[in-house]
């Protein structure tokens, strides 16, 4: 019987940053960076369409940008780990995988704020049925989003595969 090793494998897949040196890092700010940026211009362009500040009447103080950011996360990490996953996207596959994935979504998603707002909710309103009606929605929407950027991804690798533009 053979001991464990406490070494991780020395494969390139599971050390990226040993490979890519500081690449990695670069995109995974530059990601980042963009992805929040996108964030806050989703909160600019929904805060006017609802009453109450930015607030909806059917999300109470969910408000419509968190859920619209975090649903376009879902879709665009399904996509994106699609593409990479089926070799659209090989050249490059850890920068794009890291830049999108990590950075980009990592800056549009706001587990943080969907946890808080659900927690402010559920002590200001008093309405806890409510407040988890829409959290679930909210985390199906996201499931959904991601099942739909998946389709698209394994769509383009069809069309690509079949003599479509490449």
């Amino acid at each position: 019987m053979s001991v464990p090793s406490s070494n991780p494998p020395d494969l390139p897949s599971a050390q990226p940053h040993k490979t890519l040196g500081a690449k990695i890092y670069f995109v995974v700010f530059i990601g980042g960076l963009l992805g929040a940026f996108v964030r806050s211009e989703i909160g600019v362009f929904t805060h006017g369409m609802h009453w109450d500040s930015g607030y909806s009447m059917l999300f109470s103080r969910f408000t419509f940008a968190t859920l619209l950011s975090n649903v376009l996360a879902c879709f665009i990490l399904a996509l994106v780990s699609s593409l990479v996953a089926s070799r659209l996207l090989s050249k490059n596959k850890d920068l794009i995988k890291y830049g999108f994935c990590t950075g980009f979504c990592g800056g549009l998603s706001t587990m943080s704020t969907f946890a808080f707002e659900g927690a402010y909710s559920a002590f200001t309103a008093m309405n806890i049925v409510k407040v988890i009606a829409i959290m679930a929605l909210s985390m199906i929407f996201g499931i959904l989003a991601a099942l739909f950027g998946s389709l698209v991804g394994d769509r383009l690798f069809a069309f690509n595969g079949k003599g479509g533009a490449k």
